[in-house]
């Protein structure tokens, strides 16, 4: 998906969200994250598929499909979306996008979403990070990390890959 057809798509979204649903983003509700994130993944689902878009929206999705095996023999299985935050871990971590567009069950992964809410933001460093790993290592075609604030304009939309050394 060409960025500015997803840059659209993210945008008629969120206006969506502050007109119909301004009290889920008003700062004295204090409303968790995850309420917003599955209003907007619903506004966004509306656009894709008002626009014949055939993707799935999903939040804290945490699956992906592994195609093949070591030796290239098509296996198809699902496991556990997980990224390495470090190039010294002897783990992967698991993960749980905020919002993910991409399709089920196929290595399609269009765009990654992290929302923090502006007056709960003091984890926005580990959220670029994570926006970077998911572009670097599992092929996202577009990463967004979005502060929602008060209102539309004062909301910051910001594209990865981010400088965070």
């Amino acid at each position: 998906m060409e960025k500015a057809v997803f840059n659209q798509a993210l945008i008629w979204s969120l206006k969506k969200l502050f007109k119909k649903d301004a009290l889920l983003v008003n700062q004295a509700y204090n409303v968790n994250e995850r309420s917003v994130s599955h209003k907007l993944a619903v506004y966004i689902d509306q656009y894709l598929f008002d626009n014949n878009l055939s993707f799935d929206v999903d939040i804290e999705y945490n699956r992906m499909t592994v195609p093949y095996d070591e030796n290239g023999i098509d296996i198809g299985i699902a496991v556990a979306k997980s990224i390495r935050y470090d190039d010294h871990e002897q783990l992967d971590r698991f993960v749980y996008p905020d919002i993910i567009i991409h399709r089920r069950n196929e290595n399609v992964n269009i765009g990654i979403i992290e929302i923090k809410m502006a007056w709960k933001n003091s984890l926005k460093q580990l959220d670029y990070q994570k926006v970077n790993k998911y572009l670097e290592q599992l092929d996202y075609q577009h990463g967004v990390f979005i502060e929602i604030n008060n209102t539309f304009e004062s909301t910051i939309i910001e594209y990865g890959h981010f400088d965070i050394n």
